[in-house]
């Protein structure tokens, strides 16, 4: 009997996920909960505006880079926490890839958005160290390798994401932005499939709460956003 192809396993992971099948309930919880986050992420900003932010100077330009934010925010934990759920069940190979995913990603997004809005040196170092600790604590699940794999990715993809962005500023840097982040959304889903198709298929563990979830999600957002807003600004930023 043939077996199934890979786009028909990938759309069954997918509807399972949307239609909360038993075996998928860990990776429904982690979307629920991103769906949520992200909700209370855009509330506790538009009360921080009308608190605070409206009174800084041009925070206008500054309001499609704290959404950017809140998404990276909710993406990065939600990896994270799917990580978390099954961090003693992954084999060499796999902690490997984990650890150079989550580092990636989180240095490029954190990297991409702060050289965006402050410019190539800051943005390099917010970059590597968001995507550097995020990798490595979840890296070094497999040991030495995976967390070499978490703090390699970190760096590079701190530096790159903040290059990329200062590098097309006066070339539609605004349409790029999305392009940018649904891009780098495609390939953390990808992971969670990575994820649950590797270790997820082993012995599972107790995900974390919700609380747990959104403390992290508003943390990595106010420590971006403080970035953003106070951090120096290089005089090649044009926002």
């Amino acid at each position: 009997m043939e077996g199934k192809s890979f786009e028909d396993e990938l759309e069954e992971f997918v509807a399972g996920v949307i239609t909360g099948k038993k075996e998928l309930a860990i990776e429904r919880k982690m979307l629920l909960m991103s769906v949520a986050s992200f909700a209370l992420l855009l509330l506790a900003g538009a009360g921080a505006y009308e608190i605070y932010l409206k009174n800084i100077s041009e925070i206008g330009k500054f309001v499609p880079y704290l959404i950017y934010t809140a998404i990276s925010a909710v993406a990065l934990t939600a990896a994270i926490a799917h990580y978390y759920a099954h961090r003693r069940q992954f084999a060499c190979m796999e902690g490997m890839m984990v650890g150079m995913t989550i580092g990636m990603m989180g240095g490029f997004l954190f990297g991409a958005i702060i050289g965006a809005t402050n410019g190539m040196f800051v943005g390099s170092v917010f970059g590597m160290a968001i995507g550097m600790v995020a990798g490595a604590w979840c890296g070094k699940c497999c040991g030495i390798m995976g967390l070499m794999e978490g703090l390699m990715g970190g760096l590079m993809a701190g530096t790159m994401g903040a290059m990329l962005t200062v590098m097309m500023a006066f070339d539609n840097l605004a349409l790029f932005m999305p392009i940018l982040i649904a891009s780098c959304l495609a390939i953390m889903g990808c992971f969670a499939y990575m994820v649950h198709e590797t270790a997820g298929q082993r012995e599972k563990e107790k995900a974390i709460g919700f609380a747990a979830f959104f403390a992290l999600a508003l943390l990595l957002s106010i420590i971006t956003a403080a970035a953003m807003l106070f951090a120096p600004r290089s005089s090649a930023v044009v926002l």
